[in-house]
């Protein structure tokens, strides 16, 4: 059964996690782009409390949101 479960699922299990997730992913962006986020932990707190697609991989809905964040 377990290989029915879509891999995209996958990467947002764990919701009480999902915000130190992606402040260790925003904390791998360029300098240049991280700025523009203002405070990265306060950035991926105010990511995890929004709802997103959970079918679309994280890092995809992660790139969106910073792309929306930075523009």
């Amino acid at each position: 059964m377990l290989n029915q479960i879509p891999a995209a699922r996958c990467e947002w299990l764990v919701p009480g996690m999902l915000e130190q997730k992606v402040q260790q992913l925003a904390r791998t962006l360029p300098q240049k782009i991280r700025h523009r986020l203002s405070s990265v932990s306060e950035y991926a707190a105010d990511f995890a409390a929004r709802e997103h697609d959970v079918d679309q991989p994280l890092l995809r809905a992660l790139q969106h949101d910073i792309e929306d964040a930075c523009s």
